[in-house]
Formats: structure tokens, sequence, C-alpha cells
């Protein structure tokens, strides 16, 4: 709207705000403000916290899927040993 973006929208309503409100009422319209600035960093700060857990988290899975995989990957190849030899000692006998 007139080529205003959001962020001039939002000043021209806080002065707006600022000259029309009773001079009373700006002091608690700053300490809501201010408020407000400060919960969005505490929520911007847990969240990065989560992620972080989050990230740990997945790390250790992803580390035990590999563990996990790599077991697997070393019992099929002692199976796929013992039945080679099962197989040569069938042969050596018949």
């Amino acid at each position: 709207m007139f080529g205003l973006g959001v962020p001039e929208m939002i000043v021209l309503v806080i002065l707006v705000i600022a000259l029309f409100a009773a001079p009373s009422y700006l002091p608690k319209l700053g300490r809501k403000l201010g408020r407000g600035v400060k919960d969005i960093g505490t929520v911007g700060e847990e969240f990065r916290r989560g992620l972080g857990e989050t990230r740990d988290a997945l790390d250790t899975a992803t580390g035990e899927a590999r563990e996990a995989v790599r077991e697997v990957q070393e019992a099929t190849g002692e199976l796929k040993r013992r039945v080679k030899a099962e197989k040569a000692a069938e042969k050596i006998l018949s």
C-alpha cells in the first residue's frame, strides 16, 4: 500500500499510537513492548536450544544405527563364510 513495506507500516502505527495515546499510557506501552521483545528473544533462545538437543539426539541415533548396521554386516559375512565352509566340506565328503 503506497509503496510501504511491513516494517514501514509498523513504524507508522507506532508513531500514530505515540501521537494520539494519552501521555500516561506511553510508559505502559513501552514496558509492554519491551517485555514482548524480551519474550521473543527468550522464545528464540529456547528454540535454538531445542534444535541443538534434537540435533544431538539425531547424531546419537545415527551413530547407534550405523553400529547396528555394521554388526549385521559382520554377522552376515560370518554366516556366508560358514555356509561356504559347509558346502566345501560336503563337496569333499561326497
